[in-house]
């Protein structure tokens, strides 16, 4: 298992208001299956900040063919779900990728990759006609505004069987009228001493030792605003013979 893997909600650090609404969008649309209200939410937030990680493990934990109804984690058992492949359609996987869910279809849409905004407003017009609920969502959905195509967009997010989840780093240039269709959620930091413990927690996971306390907390101090890095460099770590993280290693991460 790669160490970027999440697998639970408590994988994710920090970001506690972006995960609790998720939650609720995932027990609206898997569990309960009866959603209250259209859901459109977009996450705002600085490179390396987790909203692109929090969407999928939301698209996750929808496509999974179990979910456990406590704690809102997959439950599935070994490698052969189709939630296993979903971190694979975002970016490099193109344009988009279809995924067909129990109770929801997702569709998931890396906006760098369209050519048209008319693409996305037919391919959520199509999904709008199908059974079920759909989702889509739309990486890095701050490029539509170069091309005006969010105003394009407008029209489609009114409709009742379709639910969106937008990424951006932020909102500048968006439609103002595209916006307010939005419940927007911004990435926030997390505190040092909850990072100091997932950190420990990712190196247990790995077999990853630190020649001492200090320098993970240095580690840690480091890249508080942007966790992302830290799983970096403890992949670089991993794959060293040693595995060992030592204070050198943190001083050359704090100066790059």
């Amino acid at each position: 298992m790669d160490i970027g893997t999440i697998t639970c909600w408590d994988d994710i650090v920090g970001n506690y208001r972006i995960k609790q609404h998720l939650k609720r969008m995932i027990q609206e649309l898997k569990v309960s299956k009866s959603p209250i209200q259209q859901q459109c939410v977009l996450i705002l937030g600085d490179s390396r900040g987790g909203k692109t990680s929090a969407a999928q493990w939301l698209v996750r934990c929808l496509q999974c063919t179990s979910i456990c109804p406590e704690t809102l984690n997959p439950a599935c058992s070994g490698t052969s779900c189709r939630c296993q492949s979903v971190n694979s359609y975002f970016g490099e996987a193109g344009i988009v990728s279809n995924l067909a869910g129990d109770s929801i279809q997702t569709s998931v849409n890396d906006c760098m990759k369209f050519a048209t905004g008319h693409e996305i407003r037919d391919l959520a017009k199509d999904l709008a006609e199908g059974a079920s609920p759909a989702l889509v969502v739309l990486d890095e959905v701050g490029r539509m505004a170069k091309n005006g195509w969010d105003e394009i967009l407008l029209s489609t997010l009114d409709i009742p069987n379709l639910h969106w989840l937008g990424t951006a780093i932020s909102a500048d240039g968006l439609d103002s009228a595209f916006l307010n269709r939005f419940t927007i959620l911004n990435t926030q930091a997390t505190s040092l001493k909850d990072l100091c413990i997932w950190t420990r927690l990712r190196m247990r996971r790995h077999a990853i030792t630190a020649d001492n306390d200090e320098t993970v907390m240095k580690l840690a101090a480091a890249a508080l605003s942007a966790p992302g890095r830290i799983i970096n460099e403890l992949r670089r770590v991993w794959m060293s013979d040693a595995r060992v993280l030592t204070l050198a290693d943190v001083e050359e991460f704090s100066a790059s």
